[in-house]
């Protein structure tokens, strides 16, 4: 299957509060920084003289937070050469925070967990046959520099309207944060021509 990129809406809001955190069933148009800091950012990433020479170079979800510490201000990038990405982190004006092979789109989804760091949504969508898609997603962490799955959805979305079974699937992700976060998934399913209809809910808490 082949990557692809695709931007997911994301909301924060109070600590304590239930709030979306991931809903596939929307289709926001990806988000591109100027020319002027992607040029800034290939070139700290790769370094002067460095920058592969691919046509798809790129970079995208400019997203501030606090990722690797408490109190932090910082802005976290997806850099996409070659049919692979990275995620940089800048905090005063330099990486601070640099992994390969992430994702297609990230979003900055707040503290879930209480520790104090903003936690993030990864999403990688990939193609199969015609049209078809199938989008995986991934809440992680970087609290203290180091990189955590707090919990994975394989099929987030998947898009089928091409095959002979004709069908759809997503998921709309809300979140109660706390120590032990928990996961409210409601799972819909379609057949691509009446749309999609909410097919079961259930609780995940996260440790």
């Amino acid at each position: 299957m082949k990557k692809w990129m695709v931007l997911v809406a994301c909301f924060s809001g109070l600590a304590g509060a239930s709030r979306v955190v991931m809903d596939t069933r929307l289709s926001p148009q990806p988000t591109y920084v100027s020319d002027a800091q992607t040029t800034r950012v290939l070139r700290d990433t790769f370094a002067p003289g460095n920058v592969p020479g691919c046509r798809d170079a790129r970079v995208t979800d400019e997203t501030p937070g606090a990722f690797t510490r408490r109190g932090a201000r910082q802005t976290a990038y997806l850099v996409h050469v070659c049919g692979n990405s990275r995620l940089v982190i800048y905090e005063g004006g330099r990486i601070v925070k640099s992994l390969s092979n992430i994702g297609d789109a990230i979003g900055n989804i707040g503290d879930i967990n209480g520790d104090g760091v903003d936690d993030l949504l990864f999403l990688a969508k990939f193609y199969g046959h015609g049209s078809n898609t199938v989008q995986d997603a991934s809440l992680v962490t970087l609290a203290g520099g180091k990189f955590r799955t707090l919990f994975d959805l394989p099929e987030a979305a998947v898009d089928e309207c091409s095959s002979a079974n004709a069908y759809t699937l997503a998921y709309r992700v809300t979140v109660q944060p706390g120590t032990r976060p928990v996961l409210t998934l409601n799972h819909y399913q379609g057949d691509c021509v009446a749309g999609a209809r909410l097919f079961e809910t259930k609780t995940v808490t996260l440790h």
